[in-house]
This record gives structure tokens, C-alpha cells and sequence, in this order.
């Protein structure tokens, strides 16, 4: 199994160090069910507008343990990448709960934005948001938007990141398999019934759909009771 790049795999161990908790690296071999993309090739306008829709199922969480802890990556090739860093953040230094958005360059955060919120503690909550990435001029820009929680409450929304000079010309070739294995849960797996995508929206450049997708890919699925 191919280990994902840029999601930081911590213990629950209080005396982490802050190189480790700085740094991005793979959650250990996480149960990844993706499933290959339903809709046919894009007509010929071009994907400018990508919005994932995501969810995760708690089990119980551990404050203390400020646990669990998920990250979501989107590639935007060239080692570069939109992380978002859940119940936890690392940029500059390791903060418990909230969420962060991070554009990492060369192995570098060039931009960052946060929500600081509170850790996750409410048992059974379902944390359910959308991503939008969007291709503008030689930039691509990402946003959450309605981020629904009972711990957190309702319709939180982000400010945009920003990756300079992305290369990137439009999204016809996006897969959500890549954005779903190369996110996951960094701690306290047992403490999540269930981590994915549930949808999917392409827009082109004059915001019209051009495709759509409900299936739903697992990130994580609590392994079964015996």
C-alpha cells in the first residue's frame, strides 16, 4: 500500500516533540477503500472548480488525548500540496483542536489560514464539510465551506489559501482517489466509526456542472464487532 505523504501519523503520547508534531508525514497503514471515479471524460470546456464533499463518524473522542486527529490532502502535483489538519493544528507551532489549512511548496508552508475552534468532544458527533478548489489565472485557491458539528456547530466557513504559480491549468484530469488516499486519520483511529467522501461536484469556467458523483469512498471504516 502506498503510504500518504503528507499527513502526520502522532501517538497519544503527550510528550511528542515538536519536530515531529511540525512535521507531515504518513499515517501508518490506514484501511483505504477508494473506489475509481463514476462519471466519463469532461466535454471539451475545462474543469476549473472541484467541490468534495467529506464526513467522519466519531465513535468517542479523548480530550485529553486531544483525539482523534484526520487530515485531508489535495495534490496539486510537483510535491506540492492543500493539507487540512483536523481537531489539531502544526503551523508554526502544534495547537489542539481547531482546523487548519495549509499550502505546502517544496516542502515549505507558503500559506495558512485557522479556525480555532475546540477539540472534538461530543461522543457519536458527525463532522460533515466541503472542500472547493478552484483554478484562477495561474493560481489555485482552496476553501471549506458549511462545516456542520455538533461540537462545533454549524455553517463554518474558512477564509481561501492560495498556491502561487500552481502549474496548473485546469482540473480535467482530477480523481478524487488521490485526494482520498492521501488523506487520513493521523491518531486515534479506534475513535472514528467512519472517514470519506460522499460527493463530488466539477464545474467549468462559466460555472456550469459538468459532472456530478454521490458515490461514497472510504478513507476509513471501523473494522466490524466480532
Amino acid at each position: 500500500m502506498a503510504i500518504p505523504p503528507f499527513c502526520t501519523f502522532f501517538s497519544e503520547l503527550r510528550t511528542m516533540t515538536k519536530t515531529l508534531l511540525r512535521t507531515l508525514c504518513a499515517p501508518a497503514l490506514l484501511l483505504i477503500v477508494c473506489s475509481s471515479p463514476t462519471w466519463s471524460a469532461p466535454p471539451p470546456s475545462n474543469a476549473m472548480v472541484v467541490e468534495e464533499e467529506w464526513k467522519l463518524v466519531l465513535d468517542t473522542p479523548n480530550t485529553t488525548g486531544d483525539s482523534p486527529q484526520f487530515c485531508t490532502s489535495f495534490s496539486l502535483g510537483s510535491g506540492d500540496y492543500i493539507v487540512t489538519t483536523w481537531n489539531y493544528r502544526t503551523y508554526p507551532d502544534y495547537v489542539e483542536g481547531g482546523i487548519q489549512l495549509q499550502v505546502w511548496e517544496n516542502g515549505e508552508v507558503v500559506d495558512v489560514t485557522t479556525v480555532d475552534l475546540a477539540e472534538l468532544n461530543v461522543k457519536d458527533d458527525t463532522i460533515r464539510w466541503k472542500h472547493v478548489y478552484r483554478v484562477q489565472g495561474s493560481d489555485v485557491e482552496m476553501k471549506i465551506v458549511g462545516v456542520n458539528s455538533q461540537t462545533w456547530g454549524n455553517n463554518i466557513n474558512t477564509t481561501s489559501v492560495s498556491k502561487s504559480n500552481a502549474n496548473v491549468a485546469n482540473f480535467n484530469l482530477y480523481d478524487p482517489t488521490v485526494s482520498c488516499r492521501e488523506s487520513g486519520i493521523t491518531l486515534g483511529a479506534n475513535r472514528v466509526e467512519w472517514f470519506g467522501i460522499t460527493g463530488v461536484t466539477v464545474y467549468d469556467e462559466k460555472g456550469r456542472r459538468m459532472a456530478q458523483d454521490a458515490t461514497l469512498r472510504p478513507v476509513y471504516t471501523a473494522p466490524s464487532s466480532p
